[in-house]
């Protein structure tokens, strides 16, 4: 949806978020309200971020390339599925 994110810098959201490039990693109230204004402030850097979002999600965590590397796993780790 090219919508960035402000998420809490805890758990899996360390490993997905890019803080600053696709979107802000906050841990605190404080950080969570400058954020959240700063998004709404800046129209070219709501975009931007949204942007690569997307192209994070598209490369890393769509089925196609969930499917590709897990072929490649199979492939790489048991010999299964020919390699075209």
């Amino acid at each position: 949806m090219e919508i960035p994110v402000v998420a809490s810098g805890v758990g899996e959201n360390r490993h997905i978020v890019s803080h600053g490039v696709d979107g802000f990693l906050a841990y605190s109230a404080d950080e969570w309200r400058s954020y959240l204004l700063e998004l709404l402030d800046n129209p070219e850097l709501r975009h931007r971020m949204g942007r690569a979002g997307r192209r994070k999600v598209i490369e890393h965590y769509s089925k196609v390339s969930c499917a590709r590397r897990f072929a490649e796993l199979l492939r790489s780790q048991h010999g299964f599925l020919p390699v075209h």
